[in-house]
């Protein structure tokens, strides 16, 4: 079961960074909504946060069903404004 969303009752929302193997095209820039895809050196970088009912686990598995290898995963909480 998902946790509710917690975005706009005063709680930090989680912003992931998901650093991905390869550059991704803008199609699979694209596969995980909320997500903006910033190219880099050794891979891309994936930056946003999860949709509502998203789990950090089913983007991940999202992203490996596309056969994209997942590098490194960071989250930060980004206080609401």
């Amino acid at each position: 079961m998902a946790a509710p969303d917690d975005r706009g009752r005063g709680r930090p929302t989680p912003r992931y960074r998901i650093r991905v193997r390869g550059r991704l095209s803008p199609t699979l820039g694209r596969a995980l909504p909320g997500f903006r895809a910033v190219h880099q050196d050794e891979g891309t970088l994936l930056e946003g946060h999860l949709a509502p009912g998203c789990t950090l686990v089913a983007a991940v598995l999202r992203l490996q069903s596309l056969g994209i290898q997942v590098v490194e995963l960071s989250r930060r909480e980004v206080p609401d404004t």
